[in-house]
């Protein structure tokens, strides 16, 4: 239905089925482009965590999450999020330990807490170079 109406338009679309957010985000990153924008549609938030990891800072790359009833469709772009350049270069790891889409099973504690411990702890941010 989506899928079709985009082709319709013109809209390059491929859909990658199960846990495909990486080959999405790599795609879009390292792929030839027909635009200088791109927009990922997905519900997930492991797709902007790869956008914000692997995209230049340049890229006109965002992800929409579409809107349903009464709640608005969003648009995020990566580049617009407040966060230390430590953070950044470390965010697939702080995604991964603080539990990805929830809270950590390990600690019980929120995403924000192990960004602001990673920002300031040059301990960990040597941890999470290294693997």
């Amino acid at each position: 239905m989506l899928i079709k109406r985009f082709t319709d338009e013109n809209i390059t679309v491929e859909q990658v089925e199960e846990d495909s957010d990486a080959t999405i985000v790599s795609k879009v990153v390292e792929g030839p482009r027909h635009s200088d924008c791109v927009i990922i549609m997905g519900e997930d938030i492991d797709l902007l965590v790869i956008l914000t990891a692997l995209a230049p800072d340049s890229n006109r790359l965002f992800v929409m999450k579409a809107g349903k009833g009464k709640i608005e469709t969003l648009f995020f772009f990566p580049t617009n999020f407040k966060m230390s350049q430590k953070v950044k270069d470390n965010i697939l790891f702080l995604h991964a330990f603080s539990g990805c889409d929830s809270t950590s099973n390990i600690f019980r504690q929120g995403k924000m807490k192990f960004a602001k411990l990673l920002d300031k702890d040059e301990g960990i941010q040597k941890d999470a170079r290294s693997i």
